[in-house]
């Protein structure tokens, strides 16, 4: 299934650029149009990397998925490195491409070709929802021509020469310009981040189900709060039937309460051991689903599955207990009588490593096109 990408621009050529430029790879480009409450963000920053990861920062963190951003720009040197970062804006906020080229034209008038050097710097970030970021950089030499020619790209395109072939930008054509632009050499080693990025979250992904055991010892240590938070995040974002999101969970630190607990769950003592226990709750127990079942005992455990999981990852361990006097939790915790009692979750880091168990093999459990 591929992966959201969204990639912070509403610039539509832009957008089929970088898409063109990352076909090959197994994400779900989406643009910061697909988000309409996504405000304008300013490029306020001194060079192009800053305003990559301003850009990339804040739509990560506002749509909640992998984010890529980049800022580029025309410096020439006989305008000392100008437009630079103001490239987008340097004939007003409101001037079109033409209006751009045309004032660099007026200022390059009567400047000999020698001293017409530039060249195109790309700058892409790729942000994560929990603030991880990556920055890449691509730069192509060139030089600024004496009238427009061409039509394709847009920007600066019909003016900037490249050398080796003679001809600018927008004479190339977009498919030799995805070859060796500035922002193809910055995409070609975001491409290499990206890659890594979803081998990881493979890798990540299988390493935790393989490695999950239900732990029933658990080391006198507390969990982090980054952590802790990392895997409630993990169950939040769960998916579940007509987005009820029927879950709350109450999370049990408090040591006496967590010695409270062990009876409440037939005394089974490594629930007051664990540092933590998450307590799942369901707390709408009435959708009922076209198939004629309840949706909440489902939804609760693909949540519940999605923090298990995500300790794995985190180096913690778990495990579900359905064995509990419903009652007595809910008192002891103060929950709702209209609520349900789904599961207790004791966690934290294992202090044993139990054996991995038996699993059926695949012919016993799939079968394709019938019951068999």
């Amino acid at each position: 299934m591929p992966i959201d990408l969204v990639v912070a621009t509403r610039n539509k050529k832009k957008l089929t650029e970088i898409r063109d430029l990352l076909a090959d790879l197994d994400f779900s480009i989406l643009s910061i149009e697909d988000f309409p409450d996504i405000p304008e963000i300013e490029e306020d920053g001194d060079t192009f990397e800053e305003n990559a990861r301003k850009k990339a920062v804040q739509v990560a963190q506002i749509t909640e998925r992998l984010t890529l951003a980049d800022d580029s720009g025309l410096e020439i040197d006989y305008l000392k490195g100008e437009p630079g970062v103001r490239s987008a804006r340097f004939a007003g906020e409101n001037a079109t491409d033409e209006d751009r080229n045309r004032k660099v034209l007026n200022l390059l008038k009567g400047v000999p070709k020698r001293e017409r050097t530039a060249r195109f710097r790309c700058a892409i970030a790729i942000a994560s929802s929990d603030g991880q970021v990556e920055i890449v950089s691509g730069t192509r030499e060139g030089e600024i021509g004496p009238e427009p020619r061409g039509s394709a790209g847009f920007g600066y395109d019909p003016i900037f020469i490249v050398p080796a072939y003679g001809k600018t930008f927008a004479e190339l054509g977009q498919e030799k310009k995805n070859q060796i632009s500035h922002r193809a050499i910055a995409l070609k080693k975001a491409k290499n981040l990206l890659r890594t990025y979803t081998e990881g979250l493979k890798m990540d992904v299988m390493t935790a189900i393989k490695t999950r055991r239900s732990i029933r010892a658990y080391k006198d240590k507390p969990i982090e709060d980054e952590k802790l938070e990392a895997v409630l995040e993990a169950g939040r974002l769960a998916p579940s039937a007509r987005n009820l999101q029927e879950w709350k969970y109450v999370v049990v630190k408090d040591k006496g309460l967590r010695d409270k607990l062990i009876d409440a769950a037939n005394g089974q003592r490594f629930v007051g051991q664990a540092p933590a226990v998450i307590v799942a709750c369901a707390v709408q127990t009435d959708h009922v689903m076209p198939c004629g079942e309840l949706s909440y005992p489902i939804d609760l455990a693909i949540s519940v599955d999605h923090i298990t999981l995500a300790a794995a990852s985190q180096g913690l361990g778990t495990c579900w207990i359905g064995a509990f006097k419903q009652n007595e939790v809910k008192k002891l915790l103060g929950i709702p009588e209209n609520v349900r009692v789904v599961v207790l979750l004791p966690i934290g880091y294992p202090d044993v490593s139990p054996a991995p168990k038996p699993r059926k093999s695949m012919e016993e459990i799939v079968s394709y096109d019938k019951w068999v």
